[in-house]
């Protein structure tokens, strides 16, 4: 989700064995940022964790969970999400 304060990434507990999540950002200018989502927040029940970026960090094209590959996943298939031509205007 996108708006004029910036861009929201929700993303969603879908297993489980709750671990911390790592989750790569990529902005239009190519910029990577890095979140961490730490365990508790899944241990305190939530399901679904919202990451905000800022305006000023720019369009967001690329999100990515756990970008090195070390956690154990049944479906990497669904770690990458990337902006179509369709979502941007």
């Amino acid at each position: 989700e996108t708006g004029p304060a910036g861009s929201v990434i929700r993303i969603q507990d879908r297993g489980f064995a709750p671990m911390p999540a790592t989750v790569q950002v990529e902005t239009a200018s190519g910029s990577l940022l890095e979140r961490e989502i730490p365990v508790e927040r899944w241990l305190a029940g939530e399901t679904v964790v919202e990451i905000r970026i800022p305006a000023a960090a720019g369009p967001v094209v690329r999100v990515e969970i756990d970008p090195r590959g070390v956690l154990p996943d049944v479906d990497r298939t669904n770690n990458v999400w990337r902006r179509s031509d369709r979502e941007e205007g």
